[in-house]
């Protein structure tokens, strides 16, 4: 062999042993490959089954959400009433408001409809009081009889029937005493007059009012609806204290400063709720000023959290103006869905911030054709371009009833949206945009207007945590609506803007189902020894101690 071939023998070998290397190392790689694969398929599954979980989760906080809805629609009815009776017991006639007078005759109208002749057998009025846990006192009745008058025979006891009443309790007032001990250096006093004070952390220091108290002005004028001074009358003539209106007025104002931080903590939460969807509205409020010449409308903005959101919020904001620049720098950080009515302010808030999408309320869209049918004659309505559009509209809901029928996951309300809704959604587009209308009446305004907002009322379509109407926030401005029939307006801006912190934190507080002259109380007291996010309505802390049962 020669010593060329020799070499080439040599190098063919070492080329074979590099080759057998590398193929060794590509084995080596594929396996690591097919490893990682496998940790990548374990890691995509249990991703999936946390967002089945977690959609489940939202699923069942969903369920509740709704229940909630339900006792509070139920309960709004009875409180208003009670509101309106508890004001009529101590207020003159001649200062009672004509909406006031109204709203108590069509509630008296409207439980004659509802009201059944007799009651059930066996029924018990307000079943969810548990009144022998309450009983403070036994009154029992028997006949005088002791014998038979037929026969002689002596009587025996052969049932019960009882029955609770309740007796109202006065309000009554109760005095505490405080002795601040003050102590001085029997030395040094007498070179500079040096004091001691002891350190309190009384929130109302210097004034007559503790918590408890505050606790009561709040809730009679937030909640009860008692304007300050029929209140500060109600004081006087029940617990014989003369406290005037202004007096009235400065501590609410005392109580907003104190809770600002509660607050601005619900704002905060809101704005990073977790599915990333807000429920916003507005209603009117008049502010007077030095006199009627200068009184002004402003409004007051609402904002709620999705019924798929842990946590109930409701703020209210007063603008000055219906200007959207307020909501516009409060959102400014905000990603997710806005759901709102057609205002052309929310096109703004959305064209300024991309990532801010518009959820535009269907009913608004539907109830446009909806009062345009209630004209016809009823044999008229079923030939109409109106009905055809209005029946497209309704079968929407017809399928979100379902849905909630069927306790449907967010997931599974998209997947279920895309097979039945988007053909709806191309027949309206249809009805709408291919065919012409004439101008100038009802059926033509309302097509322009489901053109105009197009685009932002199929944004549900897409997520399973949004409604594809506001009827949510609708109903949280309605107890603000119900309070401004009692106060009418608003003194200043500086009292509207107090006024819409207190509201929110109590009507948060009345949200969760908690027992609210406690709850304002503790957190009057707490303010400065707590967190605000232990003293949010929605907390654990505090849902723990003040959830009614």
């Amino acid at each position: 062999m020669t010593k060329r071939e020799e070499e080439l023998l040599k190098f063919n070998q070492e080329l074979q042993e590099k080759i057998k290397l590398l193929n060794s190392q590509i084995v080596e790689k594929e396996n690591i490959i097919e490893s990682k694969d496998q940790e990548i398929n374990i890691v995509n599954n249990k991703l999936d089954i946390a967002q089945k979980e977690l959609s489940l989760a939202y699923k069942k906080i969903h369920e509740l959400n709704l229940k909630i809805e339900e006792l509070i629609k139920e309960a709004n009815y009875v409180i208003e009433k009670r509101n309106i009776e508890h004001i009529k017991q101590f207020v003159p006639n001649t200062e009672t408001s004509v909406n006031i007078i109204n709203e108590v005759e069509e509630i008296i109208k409207e439980e004659k409809k509802k009201k059944k002749v007799g009651m059930k057998k066996g029924g018990k009025k307000h079943p969810e009081i548990d009144y022998e846990s309450l009983v403070k006192d036994t009154i029992y009745l028997e006949s005088e009889e002791e014998y038979c008058s037929k026969c002689g025979e002596k009587l025996i006891e052969v049932s019960e029937n009882v029955r609770y009443v309740v007796k109202a309790a006065k309000a009554k007032l109760e005095v505490i005493k405080i002795v601040k001990k003050i102590k001085a250096c029997s030395k040094c006093n007498k070179e500079d007059n040096t004091i001691y004070y002891p350190v309190s952390n009384d929130p109302f220091s210097g004034t007559i009012i503790t918590p408890s108290f505050a606790s009561f002005i709040l809730e009679h004028k937030y909640y009860l609806g008692i304007p300050f001074n029929r209140l500060s009358k109600f004081i006087k003539d029940t617990l014989y204290i003369d406290i005037s209106k202004q007096s009235l007025a400065q501590y609410s104002l005392r109580c907003a400063e104190i809770l600002t931080p509660i607050y601005e903590k619900m704002k905060y939460d809101l704005l990073n709720n977790e599915v990333k969807a807000i429920h916003s509205d507005e209603t009117t409020l008049v502010v007077s000023k030095k006199d009627d010449e200068n009184r002004k409308k402003s409004y007051v903005y609402v904002y709620r959290s999705s019924l798929y959101d842990k946590n109930r919020i409701m703020i209210y904001s007063f603008n000055e103006t219906r200007g959207i620049a307020k909501t516009a720098d409060w959102l400014s950080t905000f990603e997710g869905v806005i759901i709102c009515d057609d205002y052309a302010g929310y096109t703004s808030l959305a064209k300024n911030n991309k990532k801010i999408k518009l959820q535009r309320c269907m009913v608004h869209a539907r109830r446009k054709f909806a009062d345009i049918l209630k004209g016809m004659k009823r044999d008229e309505r079923q030939k109409t371009m109106t009905y055809k559009i209005f029946s497209e509209f309704s079968k929407i809901y017809e399928f979100e009833a379902r849905y909630k029928e069927e306790k449907l996951s967010p997931l599974e309300i998209k997947k279920r949206r895309k097979e039945d809704q988007l053909c709806i959604k191309d027949r309206l587009y249809q009805l709408i945009f291919n065919n012409e209308y004439q101008k100038n009446t009802s059926l033509y305004n309302a097509v322009t207007y489901v053109k105009g907002i197009w685009n932002d009322l199929w944004t549900y379509l897409d997520n399973g945590f949004i409604e594809p109407d506001n009827n949510a926030c609708e109903r949280a401005v309605k107890p603000f609506v119900v309070q401004r029939k009692v106060f009418q307006t608003s003194g200043s801006n500086a009292g509207a803007e107090y006024t819409t912190k207190l509201f929110s934190i109590i009507q948060t507080a009345l949200d969760n189902k908690l027992d609210l002259s406690n709850y304002l109380t503790y957190i009057l007291e707490n303010s400065y020894n707590l967190s605000p996010e232990k003293l949010v309505p929605y907390s654990k802390e505090m849902k723990d101690l003040f959830l009614k049962k």
